[in-house]
């Protein structure tokens, strides 16, 4: 609309309008890569490899000026593993920031400084289990069982807990083990259950929970802990109580306030706005479940790409006449400088700053002491409220 009927954004010289396509890459992998390659490349050759979902999202990039060769950026993937899996994909060839991968380590990314390319927003799952650790009171003795993916490192995220805790000696890895028969293996001395699932193995936590739940399992009462992963429709709407009183670690809340002002008032902000754009009662199940710390995480992410590419753009402004409908398109390596220099950016997760991998560091603010307290909301869900002690 800018482009075509310039007369309609006076302020388009401030703000350049870009358009946000989706693409689902089914937290797999090999679909990923596909994607990637595509964007990336651009090869004719990949395009029947794609699955259906992405061939008509193909399609769409041909639509007037939203051709392949103008992706500017990538705001993903979901899954670690996924985001893994295609970093090298896009290293030095296109921006990527994932607001949601949680497991990454610079390890993982390999590739530093200016050839890096890509950025993860959100803290890592071992950096906000430090919260569920500070929040356990075990009695002497208690141990703790970690049910988890094969996909998310145990000893990371299992480091911190052994100070305060002891593991139990029952293996529970999701896809892998017999995660039925887990609680007859369990002795009294098991009072703690950490759930770390990906994002295709909720439903084994979720099974867990349930067996958890179970009249001949309560005799020793156990906690349910778990990663931000858990914070999902599929455990929303689970029927029974299973979940009722579980503790999750989380990066973000609509309701945090944080000590820094500035930052408290991002949130009620973004909050408030995004309540009304969807309809939501604040505060209610709904609002909860939809308005979730990968909102903000997915919000911040693409502010940062749009501020970035603003600012390249506004050098050029003078330069550029909406009426000839062309657009300066700037590098990748050009956008990933501004994106350097743009920082520290504060979003409304919080002061955002990476190391040279890309990866979040905790000193760039307030590591956020966030956690959640799952209760029964209504008939067909829970609910995800700040736990405040």
């Amino acid at each position: 609309k800018c482009i075509s009927e310039p007369k309609q954004c006076p302020d388009s010289r401030k703000q350049f309008p870009f358009l946000v396509m989706l693409a689902s890459d089914d937290n797999d992998p090999e679909v990923a890569k596909r994607i990637a390659e595509y964007l990336v490349h651009g090869e004719d050759t990949l395009f029947p490899l794609l699955p259906e979902t992405v061939r008509e999202f193909v399609d769409n990039l041909e639509i007037g000026v939203t051709k392949r060769d103008r992706v500017i950026a990538v705001v993903g993937h979901n899954a670690s593993d996924v985001t893994k899996s295609v970093m090298p994909i896009y290293q030095n060839k296109m921006v990527m920031i994932s607001p949601t991968s949680t497991t990454l380590s610079a390890d993982d990314v390999k590739v530093k400084a200016k050839d890096n390319f890509t950025y993860l927003i959100s803290y890592s799952n071992k950096d906000l289990a430090t919260n569920l650790i500070n929040h356990l009171k075990p009695k002497e003795g208690s141990k703790l069982l970690y049910c988890h993916d094969k996909k998310v490192d145990k000893a990371k995220l299992e480091e911190g807990f052994k100070k305060v805790i002891g593991s139990a000696d029952t293996k529970c890895v999701f896809k892998e083990d017999e995660v039925d028969s887990v609680f007859e293996k369990l002795g009294d001395e098991v009072t703690h259950i950490l759930l770390a699932p990906h994002a295709s193995t909720i439903t084994d936590s979720i099974f867990i929970a349930r067996e958890n739940n179970k009249e001949e399992n309560k005799k020793v009462k156990r906690e349910l802990l778990g990663t931000a992963t858990l914070y999902s429709k599929e455990v929303s709407e689970a029927k029974e109580e299973s979940f009722v009183g579980m503790t999750l670690a989380i990066s973000w809340h609509q309701e945090w306030e944080p000590e820094d002002k500035k930052i408290s008032e991002k949130i009620r902000n973004f909050a408030k706005a995004a309540n009304s754009k969807w309809h939501y009662e604040p505060g209610s199940v709904e609002s909860l479940m939809n308005i979730t710390w990968r909102t903000a995480a997915a919000y911040d992410a693409t502010k940062l790409i749009s501020i970035s590419l603003n600012k390249i753009l506004d050098l050029q402004a003078k330069d550029t006449n909406f009426e000839d409908k062309t657009i300066p398109i700037p590098s990748q390596s050009e956008l990933q400088h501004k994106i350097v220099e743009s920082l520290p950016f504060e979003g409304v997760t919080g002061k955002i700053e990476f190391d040279d991998y890309g990866i979040r560091t905790k000193g760039s603010g307030e590591l956020p002491s966030i956690l959640l307290h799952i209760t029964k909301g209504n008939e067909e869900s829970y609910k995800f409220e700040l736990l405040k002690e």
